[in-house]
């Protein structure tokens, strides 16, 4: 079984209550949050996807067709009576 972590980096903050303590934008890691974390390799957020796509700091998922959502975990229904299901 794998975990991953990942730390919350903030680049742009005003104050921090510990020294050398460094907090970062989710999608980023590192000592000066400059290095781009690949969701669709370390979480594989798309769920009924063609195609996960890497950006800086995000991911985009291509869905396959009568999927929609961020992670592609809605089902679009042909019937217009039938609304959409989540898929785990």
């Amino acid at each position: 079984m794998v975990i991953h972590v990942f730390a919350v980096c903030v680049r742009n903050y005003e104050e921090i209550f510990e020294v050398n303590q460094l907090f970062s934008d989710p999608g980023w890691t590192g000592s000066d949050c400059s290095i781009d974390i690949d969701e669709c390799r370390t979480i594989q957020p798309c769920k009924a996807a063609k195609t996960c796509i890497n950006q800086p700091g995000s991911y985009q998922c291509e869905c396959l067709e009568s999927f929609t959502g961020q992670n592609c975990e809605l089902v679009i229904q042909k019937n217009p009576k039938s609304q959409i299901c989540f898929i785990n």
